[in-house]
């Protein structure tokens, strides 16, 4: 007998983390409906936003350039995508606001 693996519920083991969260908080736009107001900066559903923050989906890279840009139209910087989202939970800066 074969057996299929179980789609419904996410695969936990190939999710990324990350600080959107943490980043968010630094830009005062985020501070009020955060994940509304960058869905609409990125160009992105709040649904799948959402999902990703979650860690309910692996983003894109288009959905991570989106998300990296309009971060950084708010906070006025660079920020390197690997500073926002990891898939073993180390980042290259310590503090996200570094």
């Amino acid at each position: 007998m074969i057996r299929f693996p179980d789609r419904s519920q996410p695969d936990r083991s190939a999710t990324l983390h990350n600080r959107l969260a943490s980043i968010m908080f630094h830009a005062e736009r985020y501070t009020f409906r955060g994940m509304t107001r960058l869905a609409e900066d990125a160009g992105v559903t709040l649904s799948a936003l959402c999902k990703v923050a979650k860690g309910d989906r692996q983003p894109t890279y288009l959905l991570v350039t989106r998300i990296v840009g309009a971060l950084e139209g708010q906070l006025g910087l660079r920020i390197d995508p690997r500073d926002v989202f990891t898939e073993d939970e180390t980042y290259p800066t310590t503090h996200p606001c570094a």
